[in-house]
């Protein structure tokens, strides 16, 4: 191993003679592999690439000789706060309305990548996705201060999408069991839907709209100006598989991260480079009790 810890694939054939001090055997840990196969064809005779901590590009000219220099493997964090919450939640017992998400715990984690599955890389910021109320909505005061703690956290980006709420799916086919069941009990349905009324409130179902579009677009867009080399995802939806597609095909390796592996997309698991299943130790310093 080099003493900047850089691993090359093996040297082309009749083209680049071994270089001093590199060692050429894979190594363990990420499980990374060069998106590009190893090799870029073009003007050159080739470019070999390495993924791990520094980075070293070695471009052989057509006469034969080497021009290589160095540049810091970069990630940055893609963070779907409505996807993490709900499903952190999940997994340590509690309702999502309950519990809250620590921003700076997040980011401790991603900055932790960096001494784990990324060592020696080095952290961008994280993007942090919600979506928010309408100015007009009662809680969006409260949620506002919310998102104000969020974007005053040191490596965060914030970037808001918006809320939609729309009846419960339950309250219909509730209702209408109820009234069955009034009728073969000889109850007047309307009294007893009223009685469980004085028990029960339905609350609307919320749901995020506009968070995969900015999330597809900044990935996109900082990919294609070689921002970072790795875009650590925490989230699972099946909207975001193209995008996965389109930033690998820049040479980018997409890990997922999740609290849950089976609430992540079939095809989003198949196409990311890792999966990342986060610790309850770590869900719980995500969460808090607001």
């Amino acid at each position: 191993m080099s003493p900047l810890g850089i691993v090359l694939g093996p040297p082309l054939e009749g083209k680049c003679p071994p270089l001093e001090g590199i060692d050429y055997t894979p190594v363990g840990g990420f499980g990374l592999r060069p998106p590009l196969g190893g090799i870029e064809q073009g003007p050159v005779h080739g470019t070999l690439f390495s993924f791990i901590g520094a980075v070293t590009m070695v471009t052989i000219t057509e006469g034969g000789g080497l021009n290589y220099w160095e540049r810091t493997f970069t990630y940055a964090g893609f963070i779907d706060a409505g996807y993490l919450n709900a499903e952190g939640a999940k997994s340590i017992g509690e309702k999502s309305n309950a519990v809250r998400l620590s921003a700076p715990s997040v980011v401790e984690w991603l900055y932790r990548l960096s001494t784990t599955q990324l060592p020696g890389a080095r952290f961008l910021r994280a993007y942090w996705y919600d979506g928010a109320f309408d100015p007009q909505h009662e809680e969006y005061r409260k949620q506002r201060g919310y998102f104000d703690e969020v974007a005053r956290t040191p490596g965060i980006q914030l970037r808001l999408g918006y809320l939609v709420e729309c009846r419960s799916k339950l309250k219909e086919p509730i209702i209408a069991a109820l009234k069955t069941t009034a009728e073969g009990l000889n109850i007047c349905p309307n009294d007893l839907v009223t009685e469980f009324d004085k028990h029960w409130t339905f609350y609307p179902d919320r749901q995020q709209k506009g968070v995969d579009t900015l999330i597809t677009l900044d990935m996109v867009r900082l990919a294609g100006r070689s921002a970072f080399n790795a875009a650590v995802v925490i989230s699972g939806d099946r909207d975001l598989a193209e995008v996965i597609r389109t930033v690998q095909d820049y040479g980018v390796r997409v890990v997922i991260v999740t609290p849950n592996p089976r609430s992540v997309a079939r095809e989003v698991a198949q196409l990311a480079d890792d999966v990342i299943e986060l610790s309850k130790e770590d869900i719980e310093k995500m969460l808090i009790y607001p």
